[in-house]
């Protein structure tokens, strides 16, 4: 047996040998609701239809156990109030909002849909958008919603009268988005209370996938082989890649579905029991492990 399987095996099982932990409840993920108008054909995001929608949608998925948080209050450093912001805009406020760490984003807009006709004018409404995941960028699921029909306006309604007629009937429209964001979300963050944890810690995780760049500095080739070997064998491990490898020097990015205070914990029992002595340190979905 090579001295690399023996090390990661060896370590397994003297984390086997420490009292398991405790199943506990499975933690949903952080979720925050943005409102985006870059397209010069949606209602602009400081509009009362904008908000009405957002408090229809925070209290949908509040009901059903989600942890919203409004962008507002998890923002305060941010400049408010923009609008037309660009997606490289909305993805650097995102990854900057750090108390608590987001890990699911629902970013929606609103179109005003418009038919003028010889004696009235008929208005109708459509939602769409989508939820990301924040650590990774990569968009896991879209939606759209409209009402049923459209509505009756004036033949002169202009783009205020427009929008004062959506205004009408964004419950209802809120009202079926919710249904819809809650289905989805619990199809990409299902939630398994019997879940353990990972070597260490108790808190329960959610099935969704989280992105980790995770930095090794100072270890030799042999104990990177061994490092990549425990990297598979931790709870909720999915992919890895390694993007920069040296003779002491190793950068992988790390897929799984794990928060990162266990991960960070993972690896400082990976340095004990590989007998080093390593300073770990893990800061928005970013991890280093410096060997002394």
């Amino acid at each position: 047996m090579n001295r690399s399987l023996y090390l990661v095996m060896a370590g397994l099982f003297l984390m086997s040998c420490v009292s398991a932990p405790t199943p506990s409840v499975a933690a949903e993920p952080n979720i925050v609701i943005m409102r985006e108008d870059w397209d010069q054909d949606t209602i602009p995001r400081k509009s009362q239809v904008f908000e009405r929608v957002l408090s229809t949608l925070k209290g949908a998925m509040g009901r059903e156990g989600f942890k919203v948080y409004d962008e507002t209050f998890v923002t305060p450093n941010h400049k408010q109030g923009r609008v037309r912001r660009s997606d490289e805009e909305l993805m650097t406020v995102l990854r900057g909002i750090t108390h608590p760490p987001m890990d699911v984003a629902v970013i929606f807009k609103i179109y005003p849909r418009i038919e003028r006709m010889n004696i009235m004018t008929q208005v109708n409404a459509l939602i769409t958008g989508r939820l990301l995941n924040v650590s990774s960028g990569r968009e896991l699921d879209n939606f759209e919603v409209t009402l049923p029909q459209a509505q009756s306006a004036p033949k002169d309604c202009n783009r205020e009268c427009v929008i004062e007629v959506v205004g009408r009937y964004t419950k209802i429209l809120a009202q079926d988005l919710g249904a819809i964001l809650v289905t989805k979300l619990r199809r990409h963050a299902k939630t398994v209370s019997e879940n353990l944890a990972a070597f260490v810690g108790t808190r329960g995780s959610t099935n969704l996938s989280r992105a980790f760049v995770l930095t090794f500095n100072g270890f030799e080739s042999e104990d990177q082989s061994v490092i990549e070997g425990y990297l598979k064998a931790f709870k909720g491990y999915e992919h890895h890649r390694p993007v920069l490898t040296g003779i002491r020097h190793a950068e992988y990015w790390y897929e799984a579905t794990i928060d990162q205070a266990r991960l960070e914990a993972n690896l400082r029992k990976m340095t004990e029991v590989m007998g080093v002595q390593a300073r770990v340190a893990c800061a928005r979905e970013k991890c280093t492990v410096e060997k002394y």
